[in-house]
């Protein structure tokens, strides 16, 4: 997964809700389970990866 969604989205700024429709919108597109979505955000917010 790359960070483009990630960015262009603004997710730092986002709610809490706003955050979980990124995250459940990201899992649909990839076919990822939720909790690898949330690991990969994390990577990529903390490490830019």
């Amino acid at each position: 997964m790359d960070g483009k969604t990630v960015e262009r989205h603004h997710y730092g700024a986002l709610s809490r809700e706003e955050k979980s429709l990124v995250r459940r919108y990201l899992a649909r597109m990839r076919g990822l389970g939720r909790a690898q979505v949330t690991r990969l955000i994390t990577g990529y917010t903390e490490a830019g990866v």
